[in-house]
């Protein structure tokens, strides 16, 4: 990679620019195998159970939502991979395994390094040291220590943000912070991004572990995980500004909750034949949906060829309808300059 503070040079070098896309998507690469490493490992501490960990692992993996944002530069997976080291050493910690708060605090601070959302992931090691711990004294202290370190994070990884927090209320933050309560809009992304097998099989799971003995109100892990996803859930929820990825972080404590639903259906052979069939069915449904997902980055981008298609059969001089103003995500690249676009919105 080719560092210039002169900006010009990558618009006149674009395979200079593009390699800072290729380094930044293989790193975001290895941060999406790790989120996958740490799916098993937390499923196996909270169910003890390798087969449920590794099922959780699989369903993750193919999820179309993940998948598409693990090929992209974007920072959401870099921030879940420490989402996801909070939520396994907060597991740990309420099993009575010995972590660190300050530890905890850094690994959330990390996250909120990454997206300014994720400040949200403070709130896991601040509800494990509330439901943890027998004196009120030591349950402060834990939690000041991990404050510590999140502040600390924070310093190392995003410094300025001390000098400009208002800008989250104001300027281009202002949209992304007004209150529009639409949680339909995450679950429709669900819908599509886990697709209606998995997110069927999840609910019925994670709708069971709320009736079931060892479920979610009688485990503390399990709560804490429960509790992280909808504390999350609802306040994403309430942003105006929304995109499918924005939920991602509640997608493995989701897989693996509604998951591990299912482990109690083994009392005779016809319900363990139907929870068998569940289980494969759901796990080749989510492959083959979210490969067909994947070959959109094995083959040519459509838009690419379509954009070539227009250079080559459109006169230079005609126009061009668009159902949004263009962005570079969403149109072909034709030159804006010789074509005239018009916005017609989605009545087609």
């Amino acid at each position: 990679i080719h560092l210039t503070g002169n900006i010009l040079f990558y618009f006149l070098n674009p395979r200079e620019i593009a390699r800072f896309y290729i380094a930044g998507r293989m790193l975001c690469l290895v941060y999406a195998v790790g989120i996958v490493l740490l799916t098993y490992l937390l499923a196996k501490k909270v169910w003890q159970n390798k087969v449920t960990a590794f099922l959780s692992a699989i369903l993750l993996l193919f999820s179309p939502l993940f998948l598409l944002n693990s090929h992209y530069m974007y920072v959401d997976i870099p921030g879940i991979f420490w989402i996801m080291l909070t939520l396994y050493l907060a597991a740990r910690c309420i099993k009575g395994n010995k972590v660190m708060p300050f530890v905890m605090g850094l690994t959330a601070g990390a996250a909120a390094g990454n997206k300014i959302t994720f400040i949200l992931a403070f709130f896991i090691p601040f509800i494990v040291f509330v439901i943890n711990g027998k004196r009120v004294n030591e349950k402060i202290r834990n939690i000041c220590y991990s404050l510590a370190g999140f502040i600390a994070a924070l310093i190392i990884t995003n410094p300025y943000i001390f000098s400009s927090l208002h800008q989250l209320f104001q300027g281009t933050g202002q949209h992304a912070t007004q209150a529009s309560f639409t949680p339909l809009f995450y679950l429709s992304s669900l819908r599509h991004g886990l697709g209606l097998p998995l997110l069927l099989f999840l609910s019925i799971g994670l709708i069971r572990l709320l009736f079931q003995k060892d479920g979610i109100f009688h485990s503390a892990d399990k709560a804490m995980i429960a509790l992280w996803s909808v504390f999350f859930f609802l306040l994403m929820s309430l942003l105006s500004l929304k995109f499918a990825r924005y939920i991602l972080p509640v997608l493995p404590p989701f897989i693996i909750l509604g998951t591990g639903g299912w482990l109690g259906i083994s009392r005779n052979r016809i319900l363990r034949f139907m929870r068998n069939a569940a289980i494969v069915s759901t796990i080749l449904f989510t492959f083959v949906y979210g490969m067909s997902f994947e070959m959109l980055f094995i083959w040519k981008n459509v838009r690419t060829e379509a954009g070539l298609w227009i250079k080559e059969n459109i006169e230079k001089g005609r126009s061009i309808g668009v159902t949004e103003v263009p962005w570079q995500f969403q149109m072909p690249p034709f030159d804006y300059m010789f074509y005239k676009t018009v916005v017609t919105g989605y009545d087609f």
